[in-house]
């Protein structure tokens, strides 16, 4: 076989790999945000521990994990309620990352991933009187830990806020009176509604 020949082959190998990878449906012609969404909602709609577990190992990643103890929580799994508060974001750039959950667009179930996260956080926040130590994580939470948040996102979690001081009122003081960084938005968020402007 000559060497040219030997050339034209390899390079019809080569454009027909290319063609491959670029039709729909094809793993490499999604974009990482669509695989990422594509995992997530697999382990969202696991019936039990081990779907679950089988669909979160595929990848690694914060928002896998976020859903894995938030599916697990649903399951009523014991110490899945510890899994929601181990991975309560840790800092603004979690936060964010988390925030990505409402803006994934999968051709299917972009509903189910913004659910997540509203119910995610809910979760969190309504079994705080539980877990009082964390109370203070949630305040730096609505803080963003001091970065930029959507003014938006940002009265949304104070209102989750309002409503656990409103459920325990005590925790939420003591917490309050514990922390110093944050300690305004733990107050605005304290007040009513009406009273925060």
């Amino acid at each position: 076989m000559s060497a040219i020949c030997r050339d034209s082959m390899g390079l019809n190998h080569l454009c027909l790999y290319i063609l491959w990878c670029l039709l729909p449906g094809s793993s490499f012609s999604q974009q990482p945000e669509e695989l990422l969404a594509k995992d997530i909602l697999e382990v969202l709609h696991g019936r039990n521990a081990g779907e679950i577990a089988k669909a979160s190992e595929r990848r690694k990643d914060y928002l896998i994990d976020i859903a894995k103890a938030y599916r697990t929580y649903q399951l009523g799994a014991p110490g899945s309620e510890d899994q929601l508060y181990l991975l309560l974001p840790r800092s603004s750039e979690q936060v964010n990352r988390l925030y990505l959950l409402t803006i994934l667009n999968p051709e299917d179930g972009r509903e189910e991933l913004t659910k997540l996260y509203e119910n995610y956080y809910k979760a969190v926040f309504a079994l705080a009187p539980k877990h009082p130590k964390e109370i203070r994580r949630l305040f730096a939470i609505v803080a963003n830990y001091g970065g930029n948040i959507n003014e938006g996102v940002e009265e949304w979690f104070c209102d989750l806020l309002h409503d656990l001081f409103e459920k325990s009122p005590g925790e939420y003081l003591r917490a309050l009176a514990d922390e110093t960084k944050y300690r305004s938005v733990g107050l605005k968020c304290a007040a009513d509604c009406e009273d925060r402007q």
